[in-house]
């Protein structure tokens, strides 16, 4: 008979298996962590008072969302067994992971802390690789280390000069860039504070060896490089306000001043890094941009904060129930898209399997109970970890997931989740319940509730706006750039543009082919397309706007590559031209004239422009066309 000591030991080396793995394969770390979980539970477990009570939170919080399912069983379409099964309440088996590490002695913990060094290696290698390669990791592997045609490709970032070779948005073997970042987040700190602890007690010893820690560094860095690249603005805020919670701030103030100019000057050089980045990178350019733009795909966001403030007004105290989210996504926006059917493919594009919001996903799915169990669960999770009197990495990665889930759901992200668990097990201790552990809990309230309400707070501003004014037929241009000079000019009024140009193209977002809503069968449109070019009655001299005219009928595709993997296709369909005159210049298409479609369609215009004289000024006329194109 084996003794009960060498199955404690199997439930280590599969956690450890587990932690190594996740970096290269979900399938397989998620195998690991379960034999992990069985090892214990078949030849350790004890009682159930040894139970954590972060565990006995979290199992509440996902039984209770499925109770309230069952509650909502008439109201929803999918079976009970479905959503048992493929709603988030299936997630509940990950908390399991909490359990193995319970049982760790100080010697294996501390092996354990050894491999989240060398799984922040692998991960930060597979992300190198993934920002060089021009295939998806993830797929290329699976299909035999072959790219077979029609797989989507990773985002291009740009061309390194001189040795020319493409970089792409970093994502290592996962199949997200948000899930990329979360990764980063948990695994990044690790790194960083064993380099601090190699500088801070090493150098007192004779056996400090400096080839031990430069490699350390040196993917240190080449990891902050994959996290700025990986564009997750929401885990950079998280890391941000997560180092910041670990700060001895008076000693920071005497370094500040002792360092002063070294701090100021290198503040100066990142500050002018990032200025030539929002100069010359586009990627960098557009994460910024979208922070502050309405017209964007932002409106995403929006759209999806619409519906959860929609539906938790309608069931603030029970909930919608596991699995139920999709359908009262879109029971919210049924009557808005009847009235306005021009928002369809918008609305129809916006992720709706969640709330893009860890504490609101489960606040809709559960009302009231779900959502103080679920600051519960994080509340006893910043308790453990603020209360470390250690370097603590885990404090860093588990606040940058909890501050990110308050702009995406890190929660249910698989990936994600079991690692976050399985680091934050490896602190949790019993409880004390004395006064003085009671204060302790006002730092961990407070990292908890300021963030949620801000982010509530911002939530509710974001929602403010009407969706009609969401709404902006889109300009590109040849290339499918974003054509800027034309933008300005529809429903807007006319630009300058270079006096040297004789003709200017751009293509304009039209409308659908037809009328749907997600309850409705699609109805193929009738109504002639209508748009009106403007120009002035009274004219100067010296200035020129188009004489003729060139309008393309194009017919694209309307789901984009992230729902279907695939780019738009697009061709044009028809063509007219004529003159232009001072005044407003109605050009009507019909569209009985055009060719038929059974699926869902854009009509979008390719308009060209031609100028006759060459005058010091010339002007993109206005546009005025209606949401719907009538």
């Amino acid at each position: 008979m084996i003794p009960k000591v060498h199955w404690r030991d199997l439930s280590f080396v599969f956690f450890g298996m587990f932690l190594i793995s996740l970096t290269f394969s979900v399938t397989i770390s998620q195998g690991f962590a379960i034999l992990s979980i069985l090892c214990y539970l078949l030849f350790q477990f004890r009682k159930f008072s040894d139970l954590p009570l972060l565990f006995l939170t979290g199992i509440s919080l996902y039984i209770w969302i499925l109770l309230v399912a069952v509650y909502r069983q008439n109201d929803s379409s999918m079976s009970l067994w479905y959503q048992i099964t493929h709603s988030e309440f299936s997630d509940i088996w990950m908390l399991l992971i909490l359990l193995p590490a319970q049982s760790f002695s100080h010697k294996q913990r501390k092996r354990i802390r050894t491999l989240l060094r060398y799984s922040a290696i692998l991960l930060i290698l597979f992300g190198l690789v993934s920002f060089l390669f021009p295939y998806r990791l993830s797929t290329y592997i699976m299909d035999g280390f072959a790219y077979l045609e029609g797989r989507r490709l990773p985002h291009l970032i740009a061309e390194i000069p001189i040795i020319r070779w493409n970089i792409y948005l970093p994502i290592g073997i996962q199949n997200t860039h948000l899930t990329y970042g979360g990764l980063l987040a948990l695994f990044l700190p690790i790194l960083f504070f064993d380099i601090l602890t190699f500088f801070r007690i090493r150098f007192s010893k004779l056996n400090f060896k400096l080839y031990t820690v430069y490699p350390m560094i040196l993917f240190f860095c080449f990891g902050i490089l994959l996290l700025f690249f990986n564009q997750s603005r929401s885990i950079w805020i998280g890391l941000f306000l997560g180092f910041c919670l670990t700060i001895d701030f008076k000693k920071a103030t005497k370094l500040i001043r002792k360092k002063s100019i070294m701090i100021v000057s290198l503040f100066a050089l990142i500050s002018l890094l990032l200025f030539l980045l929002f100069q010359y990178n586009w990627l960098f350019q557009r994460s910024i941009q979208q922070l502050f733009a309405k017209q964007t795909l932002e409106n995403q966001r929006i759209w999806i904060h619409k519906a959860n403030i929609a539906n938790l007004t309608k069931q603030p105290f029970v909930g919608v129930g596991s699995g139920n989210y999709k359908e009262t996504f879109e029971s919210v926006y049924e009557p808005i898209l009847s009235e306005m059917p021009y928002l369809f493919y918008e609305i129809s594009i916006t992720p709706k399997s969640h709330a893009h919001h860890d504490f609101l996903h489960f606040f809709v799915l559960g009302g009231v109970v779900a959502g103080i169990i679920f600051l519960f669960f994080w509340l006893i999770i910043l308790f453990h970890l603020l209360n470390d009197r250690k370097f603590n990495p885990s404090l860093v990665g588990a606040y940058a997931i909890f501050i990110g889930g308050l702009f995406q759901c890190y929660f249910l992200d698989d990936e994600v989740l079991l690692p976050l668990l399985a680091i934050v097990s490896l602190k949790l201790k019993k409880l004390d319940t004395s006064r003085l552990a009671v204060r302790k809990l006002i730092p961990a309230i407070f990292v908890l509730i300021v963030p949620i309400s801000v982010s509530i707070i911002y939530t509710i501003y974001m929602i403010r706006l009407h969706p009609k004014d969401l709404f902006v037929h889109r300009t590109r241009q040849a290339n499918n750039t974003l054509s800027i000079q034309a933008q300005k000019t529809i429903n807007g009024k006319p630009i300058e543009i270079e006096s040297e140009v004789e003709q200017f193209y751009f293509k304009l977002e039209g409308c659908l082919t037809h009328f749907s809503t997600f309850r409705q069968t699609p109805k193929a449109r009738m109504e002639p397309l209508l748009l009106n070019i403007l120009l002035p009655e009274e004219n100067s001299e010296d200035v020129s706007y188009p004489n003729r005219y060139e309008m393309e009928i194009r017919i694209r595709d309307t789901f984009d590559q992230d729902r279907f993997f695939k780019v738009h296709s697009e061709s044009v369909i028809g063509i007219s031209s004529g003159s232009l005159f001072k005044g407003r210049n109605e050009i009507q298409m019909k569209v009985t004239d055009l060719p038929r479609y059974e699926e869902i369609k854009f009509y979008d215009f390719g308009i060209r422009y031609y100028y006759e004289k060459k005058k010091e000024k010339k002007m993109l006329p206005a546009i005025h066309l209606n949401a719907n194109c009538d």
